[in-house]
């Protein structure tokens, strides 16, 4: 299934990531203990090389959501459910540019997800709960690697968990 090759490679770069932050990290314990004289220097380049560190684990998430978009896909099961409903109250009429989210019971919902808002009402997309492998999707957004935005032949969007998609073989 595609959820669990795109959680592997997940969780290869986080770990690999987490390797090179945490080798300056001890790096710089033993250095300051054996040349505690250069303390702000020492700080400066463990600052600049944990800045390097994150900054290239960022990058490196977007390239495995960018390789996903595109992705032809098949709903192939039902098993795991979008805790989204179809349509919720927003307090808040509009969404900042910033966050770009509506907030719904601890959840976030991303504004691509949203088909079109009236008044305080706001509605999703359809949310697909029964498999169909003979129609083809593609993939138009990720969010938190688990909820996918769909496109189909007709260029309808649905939502869909990434948990019941398989790659198209075409």
């Amino acid at each position: 299934m595609l959820y669990e090759s795109v959680s592997n490679r997940k969780q290869k770069i986080f770990k690999s990531h987490i390797f090179f932050l945490i080798a300056p990290t001890i790096t710089l314990g033993i250095v300051i203990y054996l040349y505690p004289g250069n303390l702000l220097l020492w700080t400066m380049s463990y600052v600049a090389f944990s800045m390097m560190f994150t900054i290239s684990l960022l990058n490196h998430i977007g390239k495995l959501k960018k390789t996903l978009v595109g992705l032809n896909v098949n709903v192939v099961s039902s098993n795991n459910h979008i805790p989204f409903p179809q349509k919720f109250r927003d307090k808040l009429s509009s969404v900042s540019e910033f966050t770009k989210y509506y907030r719904y019971r601890k959840h976030q919902i991303p504004t691509s997800f949203v088909e079109f808002k009236e008044g305080n009402t706001v509605y999703l997309y359809q949310i697909i709960e029964e498999p169909c492998e003979k129609e083809v999707y593609q993939i138009i957004e990720i969010h938190d690697f688990q909820y996918v935005l769909v496109q189909d032949n007709n260029k309808k969007k649905k939502i869909v968990h990434l948990g019941n998609l398989r790659a198209a073989t075409e």
